[in-house]
Parts: C-alpha cells; structure tokens; sequence
C-alpha cells in the first residue's frame, strides 16, 4: 500500500478467454480463463470480499482493506486506449456499452450498511452495502464539462447538497 488512488480496470473476452489486469492505464497481468464463459443475469457480485461458497462463506480475515470508488461494468471490452482516457473521469452514464456504474456519491448517511445507485442509463442494478466504513478521501476522478456547437455547457455529476472546489481548464476540441 503506497497510500496513493490507483484505477483498476479488468477485462475479459468470453470468445477465447483472454483477461487483462491494468494498473492506473497499463497492463499488468494477462491470462486466459475458460473459453465460451458466460456471465448470467441476475446473479451477485462481490466486491472487496473473497467468497467461499456461493451465498456465503466470507472470513473476515480474506477482506479488501483500502478504499473503494466508483465501479464501472461494461458489456464490451474496452480497449487500452478507452480504460487510459476515461480512468480519472466521471462518466455521464449514457456512455454506449456502459452496463452498471456506482459512484457511491449517493450514501448521504455513511452507514454500515445501505445502497448505491446505478447511473448508467437503463440499468438500475443499485448495490447493496454491507459492512462498509467511509473515508473523506476524494478519489481523483474528474467531471467532464460538454459543450454543444453553440458553446453552451453542460455539468453532470454534481449532487445536492455537496459542495467542491471546481476548477474549469478550456480545452479546444473538434468543433
């Protein structure tokens, strides 16, 4: 733990199982899994726990200890280049492919226990949280301004009741 934010990306091709770790944009592990997998709707994802046993089997002892922010699932594989653009962004939640998206912006309370929306458009997979603390830790992901061919703006991701610091750095593009 060098007590730095670092993105994780995971990908994983079912047609012939190849699985990439990236680390921050970069490859760091590439394997193979069962090829022909596939991932079936209404099951349960586990994060930041190793599970024994389907509906159970969690020691406390095999846990993820650090912070956790915002999780994106795709119904693609994105490429290198996609996971480097997007890794320190929030994304508005239409993004094409975009399966489920939790940002856990949305747990006013901080509670033990409690739920996360789902912002990606269309899905409304809201995850459950158990056994979670909370950090005032700021993870640096960054808010995307876009504008239109008028120049007018639009600021998406910003909740109420928050307040931030926002800096807005101009940036010339293709229109």
């Amino acid at each position: 733990n060098d007590g730095e934010w670092h993105h994780i990306a995971v990908t994983w091709q079912n047609s012939d199982g190849e699985v990439n770790l990236f680390k921050d944009g970069q490859i760091v592990f590439t394997g193979m899994l069962q090829e022909g997998n596939t991932i079936l709707e209404n099951g349960s994802l586990v994060l930041g726990q190793e599970q024994d046993a389907i509906g159970g089997g969690f020691d406390p002892n095999q846990a993820f200890n650090g912070l956790l922010d915002e999780v994106r699932i795709w119904s693609k594989v994105c490429t290198p280049d996609e996971i480097e653009e997007d890794m320190f962004t929030k994304l508005k939640g239409s993004e094409s492919s975009l399966a489920s998206y939790w940002t856990f912006d949305d747990l006013p309370d901080r509670s033990e226990s409690g739920y996360a929306g789902d912002y990606a458009k269309n899905s409304g997979n809201h995850l459950a949280i158990t056994g979670a603390t909370y950090s005032e830790d700021l993870s640096p992901a960054h808010t995307r301004l876009f504008t239109d061919a008028y120049g007018s703006y639009s600021l998406e991701n910003i909740y109420y009741g928050e307040s931030a610091k926002i800096d807005l750095t101009p940036v010339k593009s293709g229109h």
